[in-house]
């Protein structure tokens, strides 16, 4: 019984980091938008465990765009989510100066409220499900080891 649990985890966190991955990189195919800057900022968080404190550094916009001839409103940076928080707030200012270096942001043909500056995720949000992918196959690999031994 413990060697199928083993290997459903396994199979989860392989379906769980393939779904990330497609949900991701579904941008690649959006279509440009022209955007209009209206407000930029950092966003502090801080997190506060006893005597430890650390602060938490996001950058936060909100733009317009259209689309046929629909004026929208966005705040959305990128898909994901995860990754737009920074524990250093010149690297948050790094991002935001990107961000706002960006002229356009990409639109979903089919649902032209989903918008986003950024496509795809970062290179540590990659990374992040390499690492998911890679234990998933080692839980399935090594409960089929043990099965096959037992």
């Amino acid at each position: 019984m413990g060697i199928f649990v083993l290997m459903l985890i396994g199979l989860a966190c392989v379906a769980y980091a393939c779904g990330s991955w497609v949900y991701l990189v579904s941008t690649q195919n959006w279509q440009e938008v022209k955007i209009k800057m209206l407000e930029s900022g950092i966003e502090v968080r801080v997190d506060s465990a006893g005597f430890y404190r650390k602060h938490w550094y996001c950058p936060v916009v909100r733009y317009e765009y259209e689309i046929d001839g629909v004026v929208r409103q966005s705040k959305c940076i990128s898909r994901d989510k995860r990754s737009v928080w920074f524990s250093t707030e010149s690297e948050a200012k790094s991002y935001m100066q990107q961000i706002l270096n960006q002229k356009i942001a990409f639109a979903s043909v089919s649902h032209p409220h989903k918008v986003v500056i950024m496509k795809g995720c970062t290179s540590r949000r990659k990374e992040h499900l390499v690492v998911i992918v890679l234990a998933g196959v080692l839980l399935i690999f090594g409960g089929y080891l043990i099965a096959a031994i037992g």
